[in-house]
């Protein structure tokens, strides 16, 4: 555990010495992701106009929904198996397989992004003011439900790439639930609730900003109804996780 975590910090330090020597990719980060969210807060006012009386939110509300999912990519990025699958076609898996460290946590920690990191933090104090600019309540328990979020997006997006064990490069599947993903962020699975589509609509990462938001506003209702399928899921993928990963370890093996 003390070598796991001794890594971890070293990786984050050479990360942030990094981000240190390139200052301005960090600047052009924080500036994107600024335009980046005006221009979605564009884009919610429109739909707010078309379908504000079913959603009942306010552009505020979108706001630190959809913030709190760039959140969740931003850390993402600290803890990845993206790219994977090249790993195992170029047969690079030896060299994390003979050092004294977990192979998994070298391989997702390789990829931190110190700018990343900043970003996301920057914009966790925004939705927290924004929050309390609002009068909005219940910032612990809403603050546990975005922890959890954060976690269980990670462990279902390593889990789509560890897929490539078994497939070598399966990326279309993480690409498929991306376009799923990104279907629901645009809409808010609210919107999906008299549709076909009510239950499947919160499988994906935007219904822990959704559950966020109506935490913070006092609503529970679906809440209580969906969250502890999503917890269940969560677990089943992380034993999915685990084991996929004890198999390929076992069975993997690189030529050339």
């Amino acid at each position: 555990m003390n070598k796991s975590l001794n890594y971890l910090r070293e990786a984050f330090i050479i990360s942030m010495k990094i981000s240190k020597e390139y200052k301005l990719n960090t600047y052009f980060m924080i500036t994107f992701d600024i335009v980046l969210v005006l221009a979605k807060l564009l884009s919610f006012y429109i739909i707010l106009s078309i379908v504000g009386d079913v959603i009942q939110w306010t552009i505020l509300d979108y706001f630190i929904w959809y913030v709190l999912i760039l959140i969740y990519w931003k850390f993402l990025w600290m803890h990845n198996l993206r790219g994977f699958s090249n790993v195992l076609l170029k047969g690079d898996m030896n060299q994390y397989l003979m050092r004294p460290i977990s192979p998994y946590l070298q391989i997702t920690s390789n990829k931190m992004n110190f700018p990343n990191f900043v970003s996301g933090f920057i914009l966790l104090i925004s939705i927290y003011l924004v929050a309390l600019y609002q009068g909005y309540t219940n910032f612990l328990f809403g603050t546990l439900i975005l922890i959890i979020g954060q976690i269980s997006f990670i462990i279902f997006r390593n889990l789509f790439e560890a897929f490539s064990f078994i497939g070598k490069n399966l990326n279309f599947i993480s690409n498929m639930y991306d376009q799923f993903d990104s279907m629901i962020l645009r809409f808010t699975p609210k919107l999906f609730s008299e549709t076909i589509f009510r239950g499947t609509a919160f499988l994906f990462t935007a219904v822990y900003g959704y559950f966020f938001v109506e935490i913070l506003k006092n609503n529970f209702t679906e809440f209580f109804i969906y969250f502890k399928y999503l917890l269940l899921l969560t677990f089943v993928a992380l034993f999915i996780l685990m084991f996929i990963w004890k198999k390929g370890l076992e069975k993997y093996e690189a030529f050339g």
